[in-house]
């Protein structure tokens, strides 16, 4: 049975202008790599990390530093804890520097509240309040 190192280099695309490794087999609706170990289907950025550099320290996640989901190239994965991933991640730029929401409202003081049950996400209170209006209207 092979390695998952050379499973690994048998599903690859090398992509030398941009270093990477683009995953040729399954990936995830997100774009992750997916690849079977062990009867379980894993994330072969994961398994990547673990073949060629070793064990992932406990309580830390793999940043892809090249911002490419599906790359598995080893030189590109950091372990790194949730809050440095998140700070890293463009979604988490993008939250934090909206000045506006999709409808124009301006995202400031009053009118910016924080869903929990979304995952913190950054949500318009001006919208939220049209959501509700017409909720309860439609409801009459």
């Amino acid at each position: 049975m092979s390695t998952v190192a050379q499973r690994i280099e048998n599903s690859i695309t090398r992509v030398p202008e941009a270093g990477c490794w683009l995953w040729e087999k399954a990936v995830t609706a997100l774009g992750y790599a997916r690849m079977a170990h062990q009867g379980k289907a894993r994330a072969a950025h994961r398994l990547s990390f673990e073949a060629f550099k070793g064990k992932i320290p406990e309580g830390l996640e793999i940043d892809h530093t090249c911002k490419v989901r599906s790359c598995v190239n080893p030189d590109h994965l950091e372990a790194v804890t949730r809050h440095e991933n998140m700070l890293r991640s463009s979604v988490w730029t993008y939250r934090k520097t909206r000045t506006h929401c999709p409808k124009g409202h301006e995202l400031t003081g009053d009118n910016v509240f924080t869903s929990v049950s979304l995952g913190n996400k950054y949500l318009c209170l001006a919208c939220k309040k049209q959501r509700s209006i017409k909720a309860y209207l439609k409801g009459k």
